[in-house]
């Protein structure tokens, strides 16, 4: 199977894709600013490196010259897809990636943004006491938090291999919480999957 993945500038993963449907993908997103040059794409012949779109083949839709290929067929050079960091991570659970379902989330990500919301949650529920708002901060932290928690839980589920519809065994009485506790402590399923690339994969 033909597949790959882009990312756009608000931080959304695009993919599975066939080659031209991530074409397609790409050229429409242009005009409105959604991919440029720096933007990133993935084919599963890369293996645990990704592209800038301007430094991939789909470079002539942003109106440059593709890559030229190396001595004896080698591919271009691949702009290397480093991790980010946990506070970088979480940042952007918060940030570009507020309301993305797609894609996947490894553990670290998840168990660190439940961290600062734990610390955050602590801080307000502090705020209200001083101020005497009983629990008007703590309320409005809860729901400022309560989308991106949802979509880096179903991003856990993904990076699983799980769909995100598991979620809703949260619903069921005494036993779904523990379960769900114990999906979310697995670790990243190999590779890439349905979902998209294995987000631990990095350049040794």
């Amino acid at each position: 199977m033909d597949t790959w993945y882009v990312i756009d500038r608000p931080g959304r993963q695009h993919g599975p894709l066939s080659h031209s449907d991530a074409a397609k993908t790409i050229q429409s997103g242009i005009p409105s600013g959604a991919f440029g040059p720096e933007s990133e794409i993935w084919h599963q012949s890369f293996g645990a490196t990704w592209k800038t779109i301007a430094t991939s083949e789909f470079a002539h839709l942003l109106g440059q010259p593709s890559p030229p290929r190396g001595p004896s067929g080698s591919p271009p050079y691949q702009a290397p897809h480093t991790r980010p960091t946990i506070g970088e991570a979480v940042i952007a659970a918060v940030t570009t990636k507020y309301a993305t379902f797609s894609g996947r989330a490894r553990r670290s990500e998840y168990w660190c943004f439940i961290l600062f919301w734990m610390i955050f949650y602590f801080v307000a529920a502090v705020v209200d006491a001083i101020i005497g708002s009983i629990v008007v901060v703590t309320l409005l932290l809860t729901l400022a938090l309560l989308l991106p928690g949802l979509a880096v839980t179903v991003r856990r589920l993904h990076d699983t291999g799980k769909s995100g519809w598991w979620i809703l065994i949260y619903l069921v009485p005494i036993v779904g919480p523990f379960v769900m506790i114990v999906f979310l402590c697995i670790d990243s399923q190999p590779g890439d999957n349905v979902y998209g690339p294995n987000p631990k994969a990095q350049i040794a």
